[in-house]
């Protein structure tokens, strides 16, 4: 078999990374040892960023998407006796949208039968930028750039876990921290 790109593991990302490239005429194959049925019926997440809402569009992936699921523009936290929202829209500018990740996959998988989403926009267009003008530039950025990428994702992640549970080894200081942190999230803005 010969093929420009060989992608190895057939989740969502990489399937949807498979479907750019075949749009740009760019040959893949992507390498999942699990069968089908297994990764379509794995159960992920299901909340998408509007980066992945687009990159699904581009893939031409879009359509049910928009139909079934549904943009979301903010949640509730509790926290003793408060309550307040998060409105993911306005620092952003954009909502989210809700669609299970495992509908993503089956969307994929019915558009062609071959780490993060974002991290798809960067390998997706450096593989263009090199097969299409013969680049490496945005191939030698990759890893930089998706590791800042992670990095952020695995911060925001940490502090978000920090602040909505209590876990065994924190100080009295931590546990004050807590409430003063997340009316700080309540009451600014940009936070």
């Amino acid at each position: 078999m010969k093929t420009q790109v060989a992608i190895i593991g057939g989740g969502p990302s990489r399937l949807l990374l498979s479907q750019l490239l075949h749009r740009r005429g760019i040959d893949s194959v992507v390498l999942e040892r699990k069968t089908k049925e297994y990764v379509v019926g794995r159960i992920r997440a299901g909340v998408l960023e509007q980066g992945l809402v687009t990159l699904l569009e581009q893939a031409g992936c879009g359509d049910r998407m928009h139909a079934k699921g549904y943009t979301h523009a903010g949640t509730l936290i509790a926290f003793g006796e408060e309550t307040f929202r998060i409105d993911f829209a306005h620092p952003t500018g954009k909502p989210v949208m809700v669609y299970g990740q495992t509908k993503v996959t089956r969307d994929l998988y019915a558009a062609r039968e071959n780490t993060a989403a974002l991290d798809v926009h960067y390998l997706y267009n450096a593989l263009r930028d090199f097969y299409e003008n013969n680049s490496f530039a945005a191939i030698e950025q990759y890893s930089r750039q998706a590791l800042k990428r992670v990095w952020m994702a695995e911060r925001f992640s940490w502090w978000f876990s920090s602040l909505l549970y209590r876990f065994p080894d924190q100080t009295p200081f931590d546990l004050k921290m807590q409430p003063a942190e997340l009316e700080f999230l309540r009451t600014n803005e940009v936070a």
